[in-house]
């Protein structure tokens, strides 16, 4: 069984593009302190996917009016299960995590200067 840690960064903005894919993520460098992350167990990728929407769920309970990126990671000394590479890496079912995208600021590229929701998130 491999250990991973669910961390998170607050999001200040995010700029898509026009089908909606995000093409960067603003945030402030040690900005707040220090942000919410966990320590799970796992097997397979396929049991880290519910501990981190749970995670998920829970901050955006938690903090309503903040938005965070959240990241998975392999604790050192373990070793990685077949598909978490794919998983986290860009299109992957663990990529581009989010909680609470509404309250943050979401630039389009085709309209920099309005806001906008954000289909994908």
């Amino acid at each position: 069984m491999a250990r991973f840690r669910i961390s998170t960064i607050k999001i200040d903005k995010i700029e898509a593009d026009q089908s909606g894919r995000i093409k960067s993520v603003q945030f402030e460098i040690g900005a707040g302190g220090k942000t919410p992350e966990r320590t799970i167990e796992a097997r397979k990728v396929s049991e880290i996917i519910p501990s981190v929407e749970e995670f998920q769920k829970e901050l955006s309970t938690t903090y309503p009016d903040t938005c965070f990126r959240i990241f998975v990671g392999i604790e050192k000394g373990y070793r990685k299960p077949a598909g978490f590479d794919a998983a986290t890496t860009k299109g992957g079912i663990l990529h581009d995590r989010f909680s609470n995208p509404h309250v943050v600021t979401v630039l389009r590229e085709d309209t920099p200067a309005r806001e906008t929701t954000h289909p994908a998130l």
